[in-house]
């Protein structure tokens, strides 16, 4: 079973340096970044266990919240908390010096 993680906006109007904060972490397009809020689709959506990414969702979600907006997070459907996140990046960090792989 996989789990991803994503995160996303309130359907709605998005800011115009939370677009650019959002193209920078995505690539997106503007014209998609613009749609995706305003839909409250997901920004980005990744697999639990992809390191890379889950980092990418939790400096996206820190800078969303520096520039004023109010993004949620999501695992599989539920929502959660950035500190939820943080931990299962931390958990993977551990398993990875446990294993000699850091």
């Amino acid at each position: 079973m996989t789990f991803n993680n994503a995160i996303k906006l309130p359907a709605g109007d998005i800011s115009t340096k939370a677009i650019i904060e959002v193209r920078k972490a995505t690539g997106l397009p503007l014209a998609e970044i613009k749609k995706r809020a305003s839909e409250g689709v997901d920004l980005i959506e990744a697999d639990l266990s992809d390191d890379d990414s889950l980092h990418a969702i939790i400096s996206l979600y820190d800078t969303l919240v520096g520039v004023g907006e109010k993004p949620t997070l999501f695992q599989g459907g539920r929502e959660v908390s950035i500190d939820f996140l943080k931990n299962v990046a931390e958990a993977h960090r551990d398993t990875a010096r446990e294993l000699g792989l850091e």
